[in-house]
C-alpha cells in the first residue's frame, strides 16, 4: 500500500487544511500556515507543529451584558440621552447574573446596546471593564428589570429563560 507524501513548505507547513466549516471537527486558525487546522492537546498544530492561540468567542461576557441590559435598559436609554459621569467619577451598575453580581460602568452598557462595531472589537473592551463585585448565595428565579408595566405600572420581571412578564397582568409560572 502506498503512502500519500506531504511535501513541508518553507515555513514547516504539510498543507494539511480544513475549511472552517467542516462539521464535528474542532479547528483553531494557524497563523504560521494561514489556514484552519487541527490541533492537538498542547495546542499545537497539526500540519506544522507551531503553537496555536485559541479564539476567544466572549460568550459569557455577551450573556452578562444582555442580562445587564434587560436590569438596566430605561437608565442606559436616558443616560444616552444625557450622559453624565467623568473619568474620575464614573456611574457604576449591578449586573445580577446567576449566582454572581457584576460591576461595570454605565458606559459599557451603552456601548453594547447601540454600537456599530463588531463583537470581536467590543467584547475584550468590555471585559477588560467587567468586574465581580460579589457572589449572591440565593438565586430567585425571577430577576426585577427596570421597566414598569404600561397597564398596571408595576414592575417587570424576567425569569431564567429570558420571557419578559409582569406579575399582576401575565405572571408565568415554572
Amino acid at each position: 500500500m502506498l503512502k500519500s507524501k506531504t511535501k513541508k513548505l518553507k515555513n514547516g507547513c504539510r498543507k494539511r487544511h480544513y475549511s472552517c466549516h467542516s462539521h464535528n471537527v474542532e479547528l483553531e486558525y494557524c497563523s504560521n500556515c494561514s489556514a484552519y487546522c487541527m490541533y492537538n492537546d498542547t495546542m499545537e498544530c497539526e500540519c506544522c507543529t507551531k503553537k496555536v492561540t485559541k479564539s476567544l468567542k466572549h460568550t459569557w461576557v455577551k450573556r452578562v451584558m444582555l442580562a445587564g441590559m434587560k436590569q438596566h435598559r430605561h437608565f442606559v436609554n436616558n443616560w444616552l440621552m444625557f450622559p453624565t459621569g467623568t473619568k474620575e467619577n464614573p456611574i457604576y451598575l449591578e449586573i445580577n447574573y446567576r449566582e454572581v453580581v457584576y460591576e461595570t460602568d454605565v458606559k459599557f452598557l451603552a456601548l453594547f446596546q447601540c454600537s456599530t462595531l463588531p463583537p470581536k472589537e467590543i467584547l475584550p473592551l468590555i471585559k477588560d471593564n467587567l468586574f465581580i463585585k460579589g457572589i449572591r448565595i440565593w438565586v430567585p428565579d425571577d430577576e426585577f428589570m427596570d421597566e414598569k408595566c404600561p397597564h398596571c405600572n408595576m414592575v417587570m420581571k424576567y425569569n431564567r429563560k429570558g420571557d419578559e412578564f409582569c406579575p399582576s397582568c401575565n405572571p408565568i409560572t415554572s
